[in-house]
Parts: C-alpha cells; structure tokens; sequence
C-alpha cells in the first residue's frame, strides 16, 4: 500500500514539473507520428504531406493486384481497407490528420472498393458523411477547415455520382502482362 502511495506521489509530482511535461509532450507528438529534427517539432503542413504520402502508399499497396501465377494471394487486399476505415469510424477523430487520411485512402482505393463492394460501399460513404464528418468538424478548429472541406465535398460527388473514378496513375490489372 505504501509502494502505491509513493508511485502515486511520484506520478504527480513528476507531471507537475517542466521538464517532464517537455518529455511528456515529445513522447506523446511521437506516438501521433511527428517527427523531431535539430530539438524542433515537425510544422503541421510538413506532417500532413509526409503522412498523405504514407497513406498513398498504403492504398496503392491495398488495390495492387499480384502477379499472374503468384503461389499466394494477396498478402493486404481490400478486406484489410474495409477493416480500416470501419476503425477509422469507431475512433475520435483529430484535427486536420483523420480528415486528410480519410479523403487521401478513399481518392487511391475508393473505385477499387466500388467495383467489389458497389452499394455496400456507398452506404459505407453515406454514414461517413450522415454520421462521422459531424464529428470530425467538432473537432477541428476554426479557420483550419481546408481538409474538412475536401473531405465533405469528396463525399457529396460519391453519393451523387455513385462512383469515384481511379487515381491517377493506377496501373491496370493486366499490367504484369507486358
């Protein structure tokens, strides 16, 4: 019991001094994904573009057919995307990045998702919208709302199109073959 006192003193104690709020703050910036270079925290439009790049990949790597003849399927595929954006919807969402993410995913992935998932997919887009972009809009502060605003209208052209057209890019299926 006195081992749980002292810890819990200790805890305290160490969250009210300067130096463990700076470790504090770096440990938890890390954990977000930003970086640090020469003691400074990475500026946000540099961890957005780095992050987008990384979702890009992500994306391209989900809706890459392997090649013809390979001895296994797909080591990702689409199930592993469906499986993200349903997480993406349970959490709370973050300033600027899950909006950023979210409209970089669905520009590379989402006519591959259309093709194979079809209305499923668009009722998937209509609770984003209906239900999720509220949320992401809680959080966002004002005059920050670039991605916000892409996002939403990303969302309106889908439902009212029903299709999202292939990134730009994106190789065809029968790539492998020539």
């Amino acid at each position: 019991m006195l081992a749980i006192k002292v810890l819990n003193y200790n805890v305290k104690s160490l969250l009210c001094t300067p130096l463990c709020y700076n470790s504090m703050f770096r440990f938890c910036s890390r954990l977000l994904g930003y970086t640090y270079e020469d003691n400074e925290l990475e500026k946000q439009d540099k961890f957005l573009k780095r992050m987008s790049g990384i979702m890009h990949l992500y994306a391209a790597l989900l809706i890459t057919t392997p090649p013809p003849g390979s001895p296994q399927n797909h080591p990702l595929g689409l199930q592993v995307g469906w499986a993200w954006l349903s997480n993406v919807m349970n959490l709370t969402p973050r300033p600027d990045i899950t909006a950023t993410l979210l409209n970089d995913f669905l520009q590379v992935a989402g006519n591959a998702f259309v093709k194979t998932y079809g209305k499923q997919f668009i009722k998937l887009i209509q609770i984003l919208k209906l239900d999720f972009l509220p949320k992401v809009h809680a959080v966002t502060p004002q005059g920050s709302g670039g991605p916000v605003q892409r996002l939403e209208t990303f969302f309106s052209d889908i439902l009212r199109t029903g299709n999202i057209p292939p990134a730009k890019g994106t190789l065809t299926p029968n790539f492998w073959l020539t």
